[in-house]
């Protein structure tokens, strides 16, 4: 345990080192005395003695990268300028920091997590986190909770309906999260979430001590409210979760401030003497200027001729058509924008937030709706922003009857079509980290369960209580089964 802890009256100060250097270091923790018996002396001397150490680690730390990874560390990453969020991968790529050491702050509560939420999970309740119910009075709300039941009364008052679609959020649990994933696991389900606007004044909030012009204010601090779906968060995929860009740049600023001049020549030394970064230098100006300053439907042009690209998978010309439409659908909706200024922010607001307002099978629809008039009296062929301007000021009625919106098939399919061409671009070398890389895999359809109607409620009757003593005679739910499945049910949003 790290921090401070009392030993005959006197406050000492401990740090536990991580177990991949305690090799290096020749000890398993730091240990010192802060020499005084009171507790607010103590605090400060242990924070010194502590910084001291972290240095130490991060030295120790720095001579068991990788030549190329140092490097990176020293010069940084364009990719880590302001705000915005990267995949685990994308930032130990572009921080040169291993994804394991990332998880360790995680764990350590010195870097968040955050996951952006499906459109098929965006509808739910914040709750502030007070009024949440915990599983044990004496131990509070941080050693677990009750999930509210939101269709039945036992839900708090303060419940409030929010869709957070596309929003990125962060992990409650995310150090929990972080130390299973460092154990081996490849997903995590049943976490909650942090829900948005948290900023502001509520009454009864917790109060916060603020010293100003030296008077000492009490300060109203809106409290930490929490997310649960109407849908509940199935296992999602370690490539999904992801870290603040300006979080990593944090991080890689203060572990290259650890790395001597010396250290970092060397690195460069051998990585020239490998051949590795002149070969990089040599071949990469070619490709990236194909695409510099290129537009996104610049980029789709290419990438349909490219025998690498598009033809490699499909040979005839209407399907290269059809497709290319689809994908320049992307241009007109979000604009025309570089190719290279495309992030993973502006590609998640396209996919949950703007491509489900296209209507369904946009060929199907009448004349009076798909042709617009020009001032001069000649008509022509709308866009597809005219047609849902259109379709809204008829509150999507056509022929007396609603159109539907495009179908979460639709959607996914667009979306991998989308995905293949940051992937091409990606593997050509014409940009640098690909910023669909989390969306590759990622389904946008929500897989209805056996036995549930069309729009989405289920037919199955609850459980009678026969059902239930049955299921709970079971011997792993009396003794707790294998591992810890009593621990982690309160913390399953329903």
């Amino acid at each position: 345990m790290n921090g401070l802890f009392r030993r005959g009256g006197v406050w000492w100060a401990r740090l536990a080192i991580p177990e991949h250097l305690r090799a290096a270091a020749g000890r398993r923790e730091f240990v010192q005395s802060t020499r005084t018996y009171h507790h607010e002396v103590a605090k400060v001397v242990a924070a010194s003695l502590i910084a001291a150490w972290r240095h130490q680690l991060l030295r120790l730390d720095s001579r068991r990268m990788d030549e190329r990874d140092i490097l990176k560390l020293v010069s940084g990453s364009p990719l880590l300028n302001g705000d915005g969020f990267l995949s685990l991968k994308e930032a130990a790529q572009a921080s040169g920091l291993p994804e394991s050491e990332l998880l360790r702050r995680v764990q350590r509560g010195a870097l968040g997590l955050h996951y952006t939420v499906p459109h098929a999970n965006g509808n739910g309740y914040k709750v502030p986190k007070p009024d949440l119910e915990p599983d044990d009075p004496e131990l509070g709300i941080d050693a677990g909770i009750i999930a509210p039941n939101f269709k039945g009364n036992s839900a708090p008052a303060s419940a409030q309906r929010i869709n957070v679609s596309g929003q990125t959020l962060r992990l409650v649990d995310g150090a929990l999260f972080a130390g299973l994933l460092l154990d081996g696991k490849d997903a995590v389900t049943g976490f909650v979430l942090r829900a948005p606007d948290q900023a502001g004044v509520r009454a009864n909030a917790s109060v916060a001590n603020v010293v100003k012009d030296g008077q000492r204010l009490e300060a109203e601090l809106a409290p930490e409210k929490w997310y649960f779906p109407d849908v509940e968060f199935t296992e999602v995929p370690t490539s999904l979760l992801l870290v603040a860009k300006r979080d990593i740049e944090s991080i890689r600023v203060e572990l290259a401030a650890a790395v001597s001049p010396k250290r970092a020549e060397d690195a460069r030394k051998a990585v020239l003497s490998s051949g590795t970064e002149k070969k990089h230098v040599a071949r990469a100006p070619e490709k990236t200027e194909k695409l510099a300053g290129k537009r996104f439907s610049e980029a789709v042009a290419i990438y349909c001729e490219d025998p690498h690209g598009l033809s490699r998978k499909l040979s005839e010309k209407n399907e290269i058509a059809l497709r290319k439409r689809a994908l320049l659908l992307f241009a007109e909706l979000m604009g025309d924008m570089l190719i290279t200024a495309i992030d993973r922010d502006i590609l998640a607001k396209y996919l949950y937030e703007v491509l489900p307002e296209v209507p369904n099978k946009p060929n199907n629809l009448p004349g009076d709706v798909t042709w617009v008039e020009n001032a001069e009296g000649s008509r022509r062929k709308a866009t597809m922003k005219e047609i849902i301007s259109t379709l809204e000021a008829r509150s999507w009625t056509v022929n007396g009857k609603t159109w539907q919106k495009i179908t979460d098939a639709a959607r996914d399919e667009r979306r991998q079509w989308l995905c293949n061409i940051f992937v091409w671009a990606h593997e050509s070398g014409y940009i640098g980290a690909n910023p669909a890389a989390s969306f590759l895999g990622k389904k946008i359809i929500e897989k209805r369960k056996k036995g549930s109607k069309a729009g989405g409620e289920r037919t199955r009757n609850p459980f009678s209580d026969d059902q239930l003593v049955a299921i709970f005679e079971k011997g792993r739910f009396k003794s707790g089964g294998e591992g810890s499945h009593a621990q982690e049910w309160h913390n399953v949003p329903v």
